[in-house]
């Protein structure tokens, strides 16, 4: 495998690009000399891991930090942690999403019609349930809406947490391919994140994978979700949000929703646009000082 890469990257017009050290990562990078190498930092990668694979973790982010040609991250945070780390300024390109089909809404008479507006509340959360999990926060928000159901999918890492309201559901991990018709009949997304270390550098897909559906976000302001709170009205902070009127607050945004939709106008806010991976790409593209054309060229994933 690392000779064929190695073929792909004597082409000219092929960059490596690297989301997250590994050795093969380090490997290739060395024999090009970081020359059309990027580092598309997305996390803190090395608060995944613990002892001697956290230290190595950090070592090879170093490593490549120095020899990568352009570097991006993901969020301010990693952005200012990388000042003086690399051989060119490193740019911020957030995270983005693919947008969903109008088909996925119009399938399941969910999203954006008069009968979702008014059926049983529905939230729901897609993603891994980790340490950075706040299950408190989720408590809270499941007794202050007890007449909702919470639909939390994804794979468990650690024990199962005590004591969870009877309104959550607990319905385990399911295929990429499943989560936007999942979402088309929620009526919020949930992000109930802790604040710590890791999660203070995170730009959270499921953000945008929330929004592009219409959802209202419902999110404890970590990481780069403050910045979200200011640009889009469709982000509620948990820490702030009044839950005595939340369920009326939703049923508002949904009438409004299935208003848009009736007249032919996207469920996704305007900035989601740009907010694509194309656009992402194109943008760091631009931001780097390449022409755009250069990243329509083969480009080899290490991710």
């Amino acid at each position: 495998m690392r000779q064929q890469l190695q073929v792909l990257l004597n082409d000219p017009d092929t960059w490596l690009v690297v989301g997250r050290p590994s050795g093969m990562a380090l490997a290739l990078c060395k024999a090009q000399n970081g020359h059309r190498v990027l580092y598309d930092v997305m996390d803190d990668m090395a608060q995944f891991s613990h002892g001697i694979s956290q230290r190595w973790m950090e070592h090879a982010h170093q490593c490549l930090l120095i020899q990568a040609e352009a570097v991006w991250g993901s969020s301010e945070r990693i952005v200012q942690s990388l000042q003086g780390l690399t051989r060119a300024p490193a740019t911020l390109v957030r995270n983005g999403t693919i947008l969903p089909s109008e088909a996925v809404f119009e399938r399941n008479l969910g999203m954006g019609t008069a009968a979702h507006a008014q059926a049983p509340l529905v939230l729901g959360y897609v993603g891994t349930l980790a340490a950075w999990f706040d299950w408190q926060a989720l408590r809270h928000l499941a007794n202050a809406l007890p007449q909702a159901q919470f639909h939390i999918y994804g794979p468990l890492e650690g024990a199962m947490p005590q004591a969870l309201p009877p309104n959550v559901q607990l319905r385990g991990a399911v295929p990429h391919s499943q989560v936007f018709t999942l979402m088309s009949r929620w009526h919020a997304g949930l992000i109930p994140f802790l604040h710590n270390q890791l999660t203070e550098s995170v730009d959270p897909v499921k953000y945008y994978e929330y929004r592009a559906c219409g959802l209202p976000v419902l999110s404890t302001m970590f990481g780069e979700m403050p910045h979200h709170a200011t640009d889009d009205e469709g982000v509620w902070p948990l820490e702030t949000t009044e839950l005595e009127g939340l369920e009326k607050r939703l049923r508002h945004w949904h009438g409004k929703l299935a208003e848009r939709h009736a007249q032919g106008l996207p469920l996704a806010p305007a900035n989601l646009q740009s907010a694509t991976w194309s656009a992402r790409f194109e943008s760091g593209a631009r931001d780097c000082g390449w022409l755009a054309a250069a990243f329509q060229a083969s480009m080899v994933s290490d991710a």
